[in-house]
């Protein structure tokens, strides 16, 4: 992600299709080249969250493309399963 052209606008978070991305409330970044603030997918990862499966894994059973992009897929803890 170029934090040079970032707006803080979130629509890169409602567009992925996979939610692997995340926004907090770290916004006030300040560097003195524009190397430093072009970020690399090691710089990007969050923390799983309880109940996250590390990535990569396979998708949930019975579940689709549409109920990850819906966000309707559950934990593999969870007995409702996806909703």
């Amino acid at each position: 992600i170029n934090y040079l052209r970032c707006i803080g606008c979130g629509l890169c978070i409602e567009a992925c299709p996979t939610r692997a991305l995340t926004m907090t409330g770290e916004y006030e970044m300040a560097d003195d080249n524009r190397a430093g603030l072009i970020y690399g997918k090691d710089q990007l990862l969050a923390p799983l969250q309880p109940g996250m499966a590390a990535p990569p894994h396979p998708m949930a059973p019975g579940t689709t493309d549409d109920d990850y992009y819906l966000g309707r897929v559950a934990p593999a803890d969870d007995p409702k399963g996806a909703s």
